[in-house]
């Protein structure tokens, strides 16, 4: 996928594999998205929420200082976005089939 069609692609809601600054990649559930045009000035990202507590001990393990692991949003630069991982299947994969 084209990184700008992955990038204008993400909404509230979606979760997405970012490359931390401290090493490990990280999942993150979006909670708010600001992506610019590259004509306009400032930076491009979106706001969100670790949803992995096991990428929250790899974090603290490389050096970054969380205290606790409550639900804290983070920034993630456009940049560091690897991929929208995919959601999970909630109906358990049936199709729903309404007829008249």
């Amino acid at each position: 996928m084209d990184r700008d069609k992955l990038i204008k692609s993400i909404k509230i809601g979606d979760i997405i594999l970012a490359k931390s600054f401290a090493g490990p990649n990280v999942s993150i559930r979006v909670t708010k998205t600001i992506f610019k045009n590259k004509d306009e000035s400032g930076a491009s990202g979106c706001f969100g929420i670790m949803i992995n507590p096991e990428d929250i001990k790899k974090l603290i393990s490389k050096g970054v200082p969380y205290k606790d692991y409550k639900d804290e949003e983070v920034w993630v630069f456009d940049f560091e976005i690897i991929k929208k991982e995919r959601r999970k299947n909630t109906n358990g994969g049936r199709r729903r089939i309404v007829r008249n």
